[in-house]
């Protein structure tokens, strides 16, 4: 039996391939499996929503740039309003398109409360189920953000991280 071990690559045996992990704490190489690309917004920098006037208007909270290659995205959005907000529907998720929530559900959490609205007096964090992307270039990914509600106001905030994969 043979094998090749190559401080770059991994170990090459007859049969497998093995990726060598870290054995501290410090990051992946940009271009490497492993590689994390995040950005957040805080609660006190959110930023303002309007009420949602279509099925996936929504507003952009930030976004990252994501080169060539196989990556699992994910995050959470928090959606913080007045104390008399009264919400019929909020949502967020991630899209490659600007303030717009993607019409694919699976890439995006939502929450419907009826013509007669919640009024929650607080704030409302969530995260979205792990989407793969496959992408041939670079691509920006939004985090976006969406609420649908009357009578005060609302803003938004969250992150959005992705992992390569492959």
């Amino acid at each position: 039996m043979s094998l090749t071990l190559d401080g770059t690559a991994g170990v090459t045996g007859p049969a497998t391939k093995v990726i060598v992990g870290t054995t501290t704490n410090d990051s992946a190489t940009a271009g490497y499996v492993g590689e994390v690309i995040t950005s957040s917004v805080v609660v006190g920098s959110a930023v303002s929503l309007t009420d949602a006037t279509g099925a996936f208007t929504g507003k952009t909270i930030t976004s990252i740039s994501l080169t060539a290659g196989d990556w699992d995205v994910y995050g959470i959005v928090g959606i913080n309003m007045a104390p008399t907000t009264k919400f019929t529907a909020i949502a967020g998720g991630i899209n490659t398109v600007t303030d717009t929530l993607n019409s694919l559900y699976e890439e995006e959490t939502r929450f419907s409360y009826g013509a007669a609205g919640l009024v929650p007096a607080n704030v409302i964090s969530f995260t979205f189920p792990t989407t793969r992307v496959s992408i041939a270039s670079t691509t920006t990914y939004y985090l976006i953000g969406y609420a649908s509600f009357s009578i005060s106001t609302a803003t938004a905030f969250g992150r959005i991280t992705a992992r390569r994969v492959r």
